[in-house]
């Protein structure tokens, strides 16, 4: 049984959720049905009883920001979620500060699944057969995704207020910022203030993490490029220049200055080398970590993914060359998974990144990882059909010990053998 003693004096949690009986809930949808239980779990999260909270965060990530996508509900929680947040006197403003930024960066459950070549599931026939439409169905979807994001979007100010208090937890600092990074609708607001912020902190955390967001909302503006070649170029720790450089390759891409690429893959080298290392000092590992935490959050790839979308960027010869050196300095079997992926859509698909569903899993004779796509298969392609382009990423690729460490059905993606000896032989 819990305890479960106020936290505020008698009325206060009542007026900091003032009209939330005035929602219609039944008639809003979340996850799992109509949203009758979402007015509760906000109640219970300004309990006292940690567990009753922890219960009742979970739940609301599970129903109203369920793996990613949020629904017709969620909009309608988003202001009491930024009453509590506002008010000091709030439990687990960190939690609820996370869930307003997942909130915010929600997605269409369709924007993310429908793929109209696809041969796993055709939702077109799926949703026909529920007298509904796809394209109708993809806009109410968006509709709800856009909703919830300008409902975020209004603590934009609070946000803002919490970055820049120096006397408020650094943790609920430095989750600020991707709160506001979700939010460009409001980025004339908020890049004035966190380039105002970033010059006025010498905390290499919060530093690299505003540089980050900076990143995320800045336009490809001259003054944007600018602002990024002064990082690039200025006494800043390898983490800050690898945000510029990135930031500038995503802008200026064949025009980007020279020296942003070989930045990204002079961090890709110390990245890749990262389990052998013991010489770096605590500021780098500190900046480096700030990069990893605020990736892998987002973006689901952690610092190799977003370097990599620095080396992307260009596209063409240049991004292949620069792709094809840093595969050598990948020697952790995801890491050497994903290149291989950029590499691939590179030279097989024009650089075009289609999203798959990938399943783990472990074999258990071997011990292996198992890595498989679930994802419509190309037709198998002959050895005369390659281009010289595709042979010398396919010949880097089997020679990479790293990538042959687990399982995986890649390659098939591309119509091509899964298995090492059989590549080797296509390529005779």
């Amino acid at each position: 049984m819990h305890n479960d003693t106020p936290f505020y004096q008698p009325g206060d949690r009542e007026e900091l959720l003032a009209g939330i009986h005035n929602v219609d809930w039944h008639t809003l949808q979340h996850a799992y049905g109509p949203a009758d239980d979402v007015p509760d779990l906000l109640h219970q999260l300004l309990s006292s009883d940690e567990d009753v909270r922890t219960e009742a965060l979970q739940e609301l990530f599970s129903n109203i920001w369920h793996q990613g996508t949020v629904y017709e509900a969620s909009a309608y929680a988003v202001p009491f979620l930024l009453r509590m947040l506002a008010d000091a006197r709030s439990p687990d403003r960190l939690a609820i500060l996370f869930l307003l930024t997942c909130l915010a960066t929600g997605s269409s459950y369709l924007a993310v699944h429908h793929r109209e070549d696809s041969t796993l599931t055709n939702w077109r026939k799926l949703l026909a057969d529920k007298g509904r439409d796809v394209d109708t169905q993809l806009q109410q979807e968006l509709g709800r995704v856009r909703a919830t994001n300008e409902a975020v979007a209004t603590g934009i100010e609070l946000f803002l207020t919490l970055l820049e208090d120096d006397a408020a937890d650094a943790m609920l600092r430095q989750q600020a910022l991707p709160a506001i990074a979700a939010l460009p609708s409001r980025a004339t607001e908020s890049v004035p203030r966190l380039q105002k912020q970033l010059a006025a902190t010498d905390d290499q955390l919060l530093r690299t993490r505003i540089a980050l967001a900076l990143h995320d909302l800045m336009d490809d503006s001259p003054a944007a490029r600018h602002f990024f070649v002064n990082l690039l170029h200025g006494n800043e720790q390898q983490a800050m220049r690898l945000v510029a450089a990135v930031a500038l390759l995503a802008r200026a891409r064949a025009h980007a200055p020279q020296q942003a690429m070989p930045v990204v893959l002079a961090a890709l080298r110390e990245l890749g080398a990262r389990p052998q290392q013991d010489h770096t000092s605590s500021a780098d590992l500190t900046a480096w970590q700030a990069i990893e935490d605020r990736y892998d959050q987002t973006w689901g790839e952690g610092m190799i993914g977003f370097s990599l979308q620095g080396l992307m960027a260009p596209g063409g010869e240049a991004t292949r060359s620069a792709l094809l050196q840093a595969v050598q300095l990948l020697h952790n079997p995801e890491d050497a998974e994903l290149i291989a992926r950029r590499l691939l859509d590179l030279v097989f698909q024009d650089g075009r990144h289609v999203p798959v569903t990938m399943t783990y899993s472990r074999d258990g004779q071997s011990g292996q990882q198992r890595i498989h796509y679930s994802v419509q298969v190309q037709q198998s392609r002959q050895p005369h059909e390659l281009t010289n382009a595709q042979r010398e990423v396919l010949y880097v690729l089997a020679d990479h010990d790293p990538l042959w460490e687990h399982q995986s059905n890649l390659l098939e993606l591309y119509g091509l053998p899964i298995a090492r000896a059989a590549l080797r032989t296509m390529l005779q």
